[in-house]
């Protein structure tokens, strides 16, 4: 059995058919050996991103009760093309933790928490 993080959720899984056992999306050949991770380039966060909605659900119950074809549409429109933000703070500006830029974040990140003394930031 090999454990893999799920791109939709984030949660990790262990299961050998492929499928996140929370939302059960298949998961790629890439995050079943290796689990993803990003960083974020405004906290430093290193983990897997999540989905956001995008807009508000008080316009949308607007939409709902004062029209309801326009309330469809957005109600669309916020479930589609969702973006991929930091767990942490919400910040759409996250990079995958293998690239160069990625690996720099890391590293300054390392050294601000070896100056504070910080063992685990997670804690």
């Amino acid at each position: 059995m090999t454990e893999a993080v799920c791109w939709e959720c984030g949660r990790s899984t262990k299961r050998d058919d492929g499928l996140c056992k929370r939302c059960a999306k298949e998961l790629d050949a890439a995050s079943r050996s290796r689990a993803p991770a990003d960083v974020c380039t405004n906290c430093g966060y290193h983990g897997p991103g999540t989905r956001a909605k995008r807009g508000g659900w008080r316009a949308e119950a607007a939409l709902y009760l004062l029209l309801v074809v326009p309330g469809i549409a957005y109600s669309v429109w916020r479930r589609t093309h969702l973006p991929v933000v930091c767990r942490r703070c919400g910040s759409p500006h996250i990079v995958p933790d293998d690239t160069p830029e990625g690996q720099r974040i890391l590293a300054r990140v390392a050294r601000e928490d070896a100056e504070l003394g910080v063992d685990d930031p997670e804690e």
